[in-house]
């Protein structure tokens, strides 16, 4: 009964911990999430003093627990070594993502795409696509009528 009770306080702590999370990135416009869509995301920034883009999120996106997105810290200068970020990640509408999978930043999701549990997203998704591994490559382009 204790081990119950532990855990059902430990779950609930966690689920604390991420709200306060998300409404935080939300807070600092790091994070924008259109209506509709849910979960949870980590957005990782390397450097809080260098502008390192913005995650944008469509309207109905699914999104599963683990998620990261990377929006910084992905190459270095020549001069400098400062880490850097290739822009915003944009996610379109109507988006599945799955778990633990990684969204690099500078990468546009297309509308009605999936992307597969732990995958890497390195590179931009088209509309309606399905994405899978690492890297994640396009292994079926859906029917838009299915939708």
């Amino acid at each position: 009964m204790i081990d119950r009770l532990v855990v059902w306080v430990a779950r609930k702590a966690w689920l604390a911990y991420l709200v306060a999370r998300r409404r935080r990135d939300i807070a600092s416009g790091r994070l924008s999430m259109g209506s509709g869509s849910y979960g949870f995301p980590r957005v990782d920034y390397y450097d809080p003093d260098i502008p390192q883009g913005r995650v944008i999120i469509g309207k109905n996106c699914a999104i599963a627990r683990g998620v990261v997105f990377v929006c910084g810290g992905n190459h270095y200068k020549a001069v400098g070594g400062e880490s850097y970020s290739k822009g915003n990640i944009t996610i379109g509408d109507n988006v599945w993502i799955g778990t633990e999978a990684t969204i690099m930043s500078g990468v546009t999701v297309g509308e009605g795409a999936f992307i597969g549990a732990k995958s890497v997203v390195a590179k931009d998704v088209p509309a309606m696509a399905v994405v899978v591994g690492n890297p994640a490559r396009v292994i079926k382009i859906r029917d838009q009528s299915s939708q």
